[in-house]
Formats: structure tokens, sequence, C-alpha cells
């Protein structure tokens, strides 16, 4: 089996393949793909996929020199672990700082400990 999968700011949104379903459809769907055992392209934004994706690489179910993985046309490398998505994980980092920062601020006011 090749896997090629391609994300980041320059995918084209209506090519990413699963990404306007819910998260659990989204795995569900990328796990059959997965279970065909046959060659596939992906276009995805999703977290959720890349993190299935990384799972399977991690539990063996696939190999690292199976999958191609791009982020904004240029190639990827992975490892034991799957593949980091740096354009993907700074946003969710940021967007999870925030969150956490104004609920503090709401919670305990602007008080520094």
């Amino acid at each position: 089996m090749k896997i090629k999968i391609y994300t980041g700011v320059t995918a084209e949104p209506k090519k990413c393949l699963f990404d306007d379903l819910h998260p659990k459809f989204q795995i569900f769907n990328f796990r059959q793909l997965v279970e065909q055992g046959l060659d596939f392209e992906l276009t995805t934004n999703s977290d959720f996929i890349i993190r299935e994706l990384n799972y399977f690489i991690t539990e063996d179910i696939l190999k690292i020199e199976d999958v191609d993985f791009f982020e904004d046309g240029f190639k990827v490398e992975g490892d034991i672990g799957g593949f980091e998505i740096k354009s993907v994980d700074d946003i969710i980092e940021e967007q999870n700082r925030r969150c956490e920062e104004s609920y503090y601020k709401k919670k305990y006011g602007n008080e520094q400990n």
C-alpha cells in the first residue's frame, strides 16, 4: 500500500476529503481507506486524520515508508511517531494558549501568581 497525503495552507479546501465531517466520521472513513489496503491520495487539514495516521504508524498498522506526506508542497519526513505538521500544530497550540489565558483571566482576574 502507498499513501500520499497533502496538507497545509495551500491545500485546496474543495479537495480536502472528510474535513467537513464530524471528527468521529473523519477517523472512521480514514480507517476504512487504510483497512482496504489500496493505494490512495488524500488532501486534508484535519488534525484528527493526521493524528489517526500517526497512531497507525506507532502501532505498525502502517509503515512510515508507505506514506508520502506533503505540507504546502514540501515533503515532510516522518519517524516512528509519525509526522509533525507544524502549520497545524502551531495553530492548535496558539488557540489553546489563548483559550486558557482567557479562562484564567475570567476565573482569577488579572492577578499574576
